[in-house]
């Protein structure tokens, strides 16, 4: 039982990274992509 449960909690622990990983990575091309529309309009 204890064994499962560690696994469950690295699998959770796995996929949580990865959202926080992934969000930050897509904040990231936001502000790079609102960069680069702000120096084509001027």
């Amino acid at each position: 039982m204890v064994r499962t449960q560690n696994a469950t909690n690295s699998v959770f622990s796995f996929i949580n990274g990865a959202k926080f990983t992934s969000s930050l990575n897509i904040l990231c091309l936001v502000q790079w992509y609102s960069k680069e529309n702000f120096h084509q309009k001027n």
